[in-house]
């Protein structure tokens, strides 16, 4: 099952999200309270798109994930984790109020994007890709086979 949120809107005080796929392309996902939030999904497309979170943690979990000139962003004073099997966040930005772990199992690009966390950042994947782009943090952990920057 696909959720299709192309240029719409998705708000609520909890939110979590179990979906096949998940079509966030020039939408809005809001999160208000301030329980965690999680999404679970096989595809994630986030093209200029935008996540944003207030809960304490944001936990999201998908196959591949494409924040192509998107936002995700995490206002809560957890973490942020992020993983998924192939991302892509060029052009697109990644942040945290607080502390954050994006891992990609392959390929990480972050070309002209940014991934900044206020305390902590883990950044991995097999091939991380940082050409022009910014990666941020008080502390900054990089786990990669490759770094291109």
């Amino acid at each position: 099952v696909t959720l299709h949120n192309t240029e719409g809107t998705v708000q609520a005080g909890q939110l979590d999200l179990h979906v096949g796929n998940l079509d966030n392309a020039k939408g809005t996902i809001l999160q208000t309270g301030t329980g965690d939030t999680r999404i679970v999904t096989g595809n994630l497309d986030n093209t200029a798109g935008r996540i944003a979170v207030n809960s304490n943690d944001l936990n999201i979990d998908a196959a591949t994930l494409a924040n192509r000139d998107g936002k995700i962003e995490h206002a809560g004073t957890g973490t942020l984790n992020l993983q998924a099997g192939v991302l892509d966040n060029s052009k697109g930005r990644v942040t945290s109020a607080a502390a954050a772990s994006v891992v990609s199992k392959g390929t990480l690009n972050n070309t002209d994007g940014v991934i900044a966390a206020t305390t902590g950042l883990h950044v991995g994947g097999t091939a991380l890709d940082n050409t022009r782009g910014v990666l941020q943090a008080d502390m900054l952990r990089l786990d990669a086979a490759s770094l291109l920057n």
